[in-house]
């Protein structure tokens, strides 16, 4: 289940979640921004996604991102055969890469990429002209694999660091306003959260926000780097 979808430098993903064959009453976020400004999401079992998303959040290298195992995690008993996980990232560059069951990633290019159980339909409506968003978006409509509410993330340009570009999740979180009925940011959104940030938001607000962002990430950060001296990868 699930549908994760690349392209043009942003990463979208369905917010459904199944126990079983039955979908759950909530929408999940699965992308996740490395310290570098890299952008993932994984898809299958829980055991390995939410394991994935710490990791991935504490990486701050290309090279960090290539020695994940996860059925090295503590949280999956045995490595079980039969549990199911893959996942997918854009690098800073524009280079999206899979990683599969086992661990190892590989580069599919810099075009266009989609994980999960709508793969297909996802994939032909991006060669057909679909955003990675819109791609989302009809698999959320026409697939009983994917629902829930649509989330989406861009690249930081090159030229900006991934903690002063603020993420679309961010933004919706503090500025609902900012978004149609959608879910869509309207047209000069970033400018106009930009703006407030520094204008109307009271005083040292915007500064904690930041400093709430990166105690998050060191600390997940730090996490990562606990498992991997646990696990002797250190």
């Amino acid at each position: 289940m699930t549908i994760i979808c690349v392209k043009d430098g942003v990463i979208a993903a369905d917010g459904a979640c199944w126990y079983g064959g039955v979908k759950a009453e909530l929408s999940k976020l699965k992308i996740v921004r490395s310290h570098d400004g890299a952008l993932g999401g994984s898809v299958g079992d829980a055991s390995y996604t939410e394991f994935f998303r710490v990791w991935f959040a504490g990486t701050s290298a290309r090279e960090e991102r290539g020695h994940y195992r996860p059925k090295d995690d503590p949280l999956v008993i045995g490595g079980d055969e039969k549990r199911e996980f893959r996942a997918m990232w854009i690098e800073p560059d524009g280079d999206v890469i899979v990683m599969e069951q086992d661990g190892r990633p590989y580069l599919v290019g810099r075009e266009l990429h989609a994980i999960g159980a709508a793969q297909e339909m996802a994939m032909g409506a991006m060669y057909a002209g679909a955003s990675a968003e819109q791609a989302v978006r009809i698999c959320v409509e026409r697939s009983d694999a994917a629902g829930g509410e649509v989330f989406v993330e861009r690249l930081a340009p090159a030229e900006e660091s991934a903690v002063d570009q603020p993420s679309v999740v961010q933004m919706k979180e503090r500025r609902p306003d900012l978004f149609d009925d959608a879910g869509k940011p309207v047209p000069g959104a970033q400018e106009a959260y930009a703006e407030w940030l520094s204008t109307v938001a009271p005083a040292g607000e915007a500064v904690a926000w930041d400093q709430t962002e990166r105690d998050a990430r060191a600390a997940a950060q730090k996490a990562n780097e606990e498992w991997r001296e646990r696990m002797g990868l250190a």
